[in-house]
């Protein structure tokens, strides 16, 4: 059961949230990201293909990404499933002939691996094309005896960046960017 914990809030205050997470964490890789997403039959599932690039090395890669979340704005549980994809053009192809491209959401994330009481927690930063600065958390997990301590290490982190309850946002960000563009 490969999963995490995630908080996803906005925020202002990009700069000064980047000082703090080069100060716990043990590596920062910057990226570009661009998150494709189609049509998912199973209810409740969300499906994108993910293309990407670690920005001081060059290196492109992508995934094809089916993952089941609720949309809280607590910490939330999230069941992954992560497969490589060598080419994503004809895979981002066939997925729109066959379930329907419904996006796109682009950004420049600034990833940081912080270790904590024996897991490990993904902090991105992330500046997203069309909606602004967000910072999200994700502890990973390997089995449900590991869930209580990932919630306890995501509400640290929240304390730690200074999120409140107010800050953090349910959903995805194709969530937010399909919202923005019905108020428009």
């Amino acid at each position: 059961m490969p999963g995490n914990i995630e908080i996803k809030a906005k925020i202002t205050n990009l700069s000064e949230l980047t000082e703090r997470a080069k100060a716990i964490s043990e590596e920062h890789i910057p990226l570009q990201q661009c998150d494709t997403f189609f049509n998912a039959p199973t209810t409740g599932c969300r499906l994108k293909l993910r293309c990407e690039e670690k920005l001081l090395v060059g290196e492109k890669s992508a995934c094809l990404v089916a993952y089941n979340r609720p949309d809280v704005t607590g910490p939330k549980f999230s069941h992954y499933v992560l497969s490589p994809v060598s080419d994503p053009a004809t895979m981002e192809e066939a997925l729109t002939m066959s379930n329907g491209a419904i996006g796109k959401v682009e950004k420049k994330r600034d990833a940081f691996i912080v270790k904590r009481n024996g897991l490990t927690a993904r902090v991105h930063l992330d500046n997203v094309k069309g909606l602004g600065e967000f910072l999200e958390f994700e502890v990973i997990v390997e089995n449900d005896s590991q869930l209580p301590e990932a919630n306890s290490i995501a509400e640290y982190l929240s304390t730690y960046f200074g999120i409140s309850d107010e800050d953090r946002i349910p959903g995805a960000y194709w969530n937010l960017l399909q919202a923005k563009k019905t108020d428009n």
